[in-house]
Formats: C-alpha cells, structure tokens, sequence
C-alpha cells in the first residue's frame, strides 16, 4: 500500500520521510513512509499502516544520526567475554597442557572475539536518526537514515500548536 492510497482525499502530507519502525531493519522491504498531515501521523510498510492523532501526541523525543548503544554494549561486553576466555586459555594451556582441551577453549575464545567484532560491525551498518512518538497508550519508534527525521517532529509540534490554538512562541 502506498501513503496516498491510506490518506483522505485532498489530505495534504506536509512532511514525508523514509524510514524503519525498527533499529534493527536492514532491508527495503522493511522500510516505510513516514509522513505528517495536519491531523496526523501516518506510516506505511508494504500493508501495514500506523495511523497517530497529532492531538494524541504526549512527547516526542529525537535522536540525531548515531551508533546504536544496544550494538555497542553487546559488542564490548562479548570483547571482554572473548578476552576473559582467551585469558583462561593462556593458563590452562601454561598449567594443564597435557589434558588436551585447551585447543577447544582457543577455538571458543576466537569465535566469541569474531562475533564481537561482527556485532560491532553491525551496529555501525544500523546508525540511525531515531524519533520517538508517545501517546498516553503506546510508545513508536522511527529511524531512518536519512538526516529529515527531526523535521517530522517539528511539524508534528507546529501542527498540535496550531490545532490547540496555543500559538508561536
């Protein structure tokens, strides 16, 4: 589906992005259409489609382009596991090297530094601008690679100042 088929007619879209509903989507048959009206929010992904009242808007947080903290935690904490293995290697191969194990414990040791170094990797393939949109229900969460995303938020807020009748500041 495609946003102008969700819309009412002559529903004008003020702002429209590309984007995720998901840090960890890669693919393009992941990626969306996030776009704002002057009555709401609209994402689309293929048949899947997130319709959100600009008056139902609580808060909005924005989170410029980065490295994801999740990737960056996992990463370094499989570093540190990899290293401590690879240190418990280094000392059963000094102590006990007549057991035979301590080549299993090496091999180990290097596939969990692998996946620590592919983690990280991945993490930086996954940067994104992020905005989240709470509601008193539900929280959404958008990321997207491309740098307009705050302009969303900023037309969300003109949009809920206009409709409240509250004003410029």
């Amino acid at each position: 589906m495609e946003i102008e088929e969700y819309l009412f007619e002559n529903e004008s879209i003020t702002e429209q992005v590309s984007a995720y509903d998901s840090i960890d989507a890669l693919s393009s048959a992941n990626e969306g259409t996030l776009a704002c009206t002057p009555v709401r929010l609209v994402y689309v992904c293929g048949n899947d489609v997130t319709d959100i009242s600009i008056n139902d808007v609580h808060a909005i947080e924005y989170g410029d382009l980065s490295y994801p903290t999740e990737y960056l935690n996992w990463g370094l904490g499989t570093m540190i596991l990899g290293l401590i293995l690879l240190t418990i290697w280094g000392v059963v191969e000094y102590i006990f090297s007549e057991l035979g194990f301590e080549t299993l414990l090496f091999f180990v040791s290097g596939v969990v530094l692998s996946s620590a170094i592919v983690i990280l990797l991945w993490g930086y393939f996954v940067r994104r601008a992020t905005l989240k949109i709470h509601t008193s229900n539900k929280s959404y969460e958008f990321t997207s690679e491309q740098n307009n995303l705050d302009e969303i938020a900023h037309t969300v807020r003109a949009y809920e100042m206009k409709n409240n009748q509250y004003g410029a500041y």
